[in-house]
């Protein structure tokens, strides 16, 4: 018995591609944001490379101040989650077997905890090359602006020293070395009130050089007899902190 055979045709829709650029309606990634591109590709291991950055950011032609504060806020949230020292302990023990290297000290498996701790050191120097990046593809970003809003972001989260210094780091990065942080945008009510307070507890205990309270005027006058009083680079201590009206 001869079965007739019945070709079914389906319909086949275009759907674009993330690197295609727009979709059928002319939205151009619609819902995604710059940092999660950024931060899928490797950003929260160092991982993702200047040119990936230059990439992704060419898909987003209109990136605007809240864009850019999202970026800033990815990568200081990515700089201070720790790397877990054992996270390829499994591969790198079959490796060993396979390799039969148990007793060559030289073999990565043994030294992952060292690894994870030069990575930390690495911290703010990845979190400056990536706002260096982001800088050479926006020329004309308005920082200031950018670091006024982070504050009243949700994604910002300065868990530990590390995300604090890499905060710093992206700061110097994108307005210059001798630019003082904004500190005035963090003494005042904030939306994201944890994030405000992580960073103040870091910055009292800043050297001057990193944080100087000294650019939030007025300061507390240094009351005449008490310890220190007769030196004023030491009023409210190192960094002025505790002279601060606003930060007291």
């Amino acid at each position: 018995m001869r079965f007739a055979r019945q070709d079914k045709r389906s319909v086949i829709v275009d759907v674009p591609l993330i690197g295609g650029g727009a979709g059928p309606d002319g939205v151009l990634l619609d819902g995604v944001r710059a940092c999660d591109i950024v931060e899928e590709i490797g950003r929260g291991s160092g991982g993702a490379s200047v040119q990936a950055i230059h990439d992704v950011l060419s898909l987003f032609p209109g990136l605007g101040t809240k864009g850019l504060a999202e970026l800033v806020c990815m990568t200081v949230r990515t700089s201070g989650t720790h790397c877990d020292p054992h996270s390829t302990l499994a591969a790198g023990v079959l490796t060993a077997a396979v390799r039969d290297s148990w007793n060559d000290p030289a073999t990565p498996v043994f030294h992952q905890t060292e690894a994870a701790s030069d990575r930390a050191a690495d911290s703010a120097h990845e979190a400056a090359s990536m706002i260096e990046a982001v800088s050479e593809c926006i020329s004309d970003a308005r920082w200031a602006e950018v670091f006024e809003m982070i504050f009243d972001l949700p994604d910002l989260r300065i868990s530990d020293a590390r995300s604090f210094q890499a905060l710093l780091a992206a700061h110097r990065a994108a307005c210059g070395s001798k630019e003082q942080f904004p500190l005035a945008v963090v003494l005042r009510k904030r939306k994201n009130t944890a994030a405000q307070l992580q960073f103040l507890r870091h910055a009292a205990e800043c050297d001057a050089s990193m944080v100087d309270f000294s650019y939030v005027p007025p300061l507390v006058e240094p009351v005449p007899g008490l310890p220190g009083a007769e030196d004023a680079e030491q009023n409210g201590g190192p960094n002025h902190c505790w002279a601060c009206r606003a930060f007291i």
